[in-house]
């Protein structure tokens, strides 16, 4: 035979039970005829039973509900007084030990992005607590769904003394509270800022720009957030604020949101200012000096700068043959959406002057006066051949006959003065004046 108590009933059990032996127990008269399952019911004052009964298993009011069921037989302590009688035990009974329903209750737990909450989620109730267990509390709790809408019953507890299969809890959501049947949650919408980044150093490309926000600080589980309104977008260099809302993803209902407005700060993008090179001859005038502007975005050129570039140098009319730095500069220079911080320098070459060669000249007279009309062609060497003129070159001699006569006799040699813009050679030698 079998029997089942709940859990926090102490089960008690006794030989008879109505008209029948009970928990496996058999009476027999040795000298009497019997059923056909051995048994036979004797009134308890003809066999003077005494003693106390000891079973084979002590159920208590906390046997557990996991080992359940378990076996009972008799095992010692009754007497019979009638020696007519012998008492053995019978075939075991089998006991089971049923769960005690809980009520549970919390109405004040917040979305954790989980179905499992904490003990300190809240605030919980439990009703039907029994024997030992009275003081237990929540360790955890499980829910019917994570999100704040569908969330509305638990579907699991675990007690801070492990006794939680000892309990069932009620299926379906029940929002009577105190009773051992209840079983409502209610979750609310945890708190979620969402923070606009500060963008401080993007550079103007010509196209719009728009800004980014910052992780969102409190987000839960695998929700996210993908897009929002109201995020500053701006194209010239400035800054613009965000007007943040409506933010987009998958899991928001849950949350109560704010928004903290960041800004996009556009900065301007940098030319390139290059000093052209240029060349000129000794002792001319310097060029006039000009720039080339360079690194305008999407498409721009230099109509959208204010101003003429002017490069310098410290070259005079008088600056010996060489190089010299011509230096860029953005003074005057202005643009909405550029800065001139980068500077590249020139070069000015100045060149030798070319040489001019006197050629020879024949005359019958010998005055200097009369050599000098004769100077009538020249030729000039490239200036590649050419030594440069300074003041230190020696002055140049030229050697010629007056006549191919020979009566006229000797030659004259002196210095001829090279006509030109720039040095004059000194004039040196003898004329026959």
């Amino acid at each position: 035979m079998s029997g089942s108590s709940v859990y926090g009933s102490a089960p008690t059990f006794s030989l008879y039970s109505g008209t029948g032996p009970t928990a496996g127990f058999y009476v027999y008269d040795t000298s009497a005829t019997y059923g056909s399952d051995g048994s036979s019911v004797i009134d308890p004052a003809t066999l003077r039973l005494g003693g106390t009964i000891n079973w084979s298993s002590v159920l208590t009011n906390t046997t557990n509900v996991t080992s359940s069921p378990y076996s009972i037989s008799y095992s010692s302590g009754l007497t019979l007084g009638n020696s007519t009688y012998t008492l053995v035990a019978g075939n075991a009974a089998s006991w089971s030990i049923t769960k005690a329903p809980l009520g549970i209750s919390n109405s004040t737990a917040i979305y954790v992005g989980s179905t499992t909450i904490g003990s300190n989620n809240g605030t919980y109730t439990l009703t039907g607590l029994v024997a030992s267990d009275s003081g237990a509390t929540v360790s955890s709790a499980t829910i019917n769904d994570a999100n704040v809408s569908g969330a509305n019953k638990f579907s699991g507890v675990t007690l801070s003394d492990g006794h939680e299969s000892n309990y069932s809890l009620n299926a379906s959501a029940n929002t009577t509270l105190g009773t051992d049947t209840s079983n409502i949650v209610h979750l609310a919408q945890v708190d979620l800022i969402i923070t606009g980044a500060t963008t401080l150093n993007s550079v103007y490309t010509g196209n719009a720009k728009t800004n980014t926000w910052l992780t969102p600080v409190g987000l839960l589980g695998s929700d996210t957030v993908t897009g929002m309104n109201g995020l500053a977008t701006r194209t010239t260099v400035g800054s613009s604020t965000d007007s943040l809302s409506a933010a987009t993803g998958t899991g928001l209902a849950n949350y109560n949101i704010s928004y903290s407005n960041g800004s996009l700060h556009v900065t301007p993008a940098s030319l390139t200012i290059t000093a052209n090179n240029q060349t000129r001859l000794y002792g001319g005038v310097n060029p006039t000096y000009t720039e080339t502007i360079s690194g305008f975005m999407n498409g721009e050129n230099s109509s959208v700068v204010s101003g003429v570039p002017t490069a310098t140098s410290t070259a005079t009319s008088a600056t010996d043959v060489g190089s010299v730095v011509i230096t860029a500069s953005n003074s005057g220079l202005s643009a909405a959406n550029y800065n001139f911080n980068t500077l590249v320098d020139g070069i000015l070459t100045i060149d030798s002057l070319p040489v001019p060669i006197v050629a020879p000249i024949t005359t019958t007279e010998t005055t200097q006066a009369n050599v000098s009309t004769q100077l009538v062609s020249t030729m000039t060497v490239p200036p590649a051949l050419t030594p440069p003129i300074t003041s230190n070159t020696p002055p140049l001699k030229v050697t010629y006959s007056p006549s191919s006569d020979p009566t006229q006799g000797g030659s004259v040699t002196f210095g001829l003065n090279i006509i030109d813009t720039g040095i004059k050679l000194p004039s040196t030698g003898n004329n026959n004046d």
